[in-house]
């Protein structure tokens, strides 16, 4: 349980810091 939990949090993570870095992205190519 304790793994699964861990795993859980550190794939929510990964997914949010995906997200912010195309958001990023995104935002930068639109200042452009």
């Amino acid at each position: 349980m304790k793994f699964a939990r861990h795993n859980l949090f550190v794939a929510i993570e990964i997914i949010c810091l995906c997200l912010a870095l195309m958001s990023g992205c995104v935002l930068g190519w639109g200042s452009f």
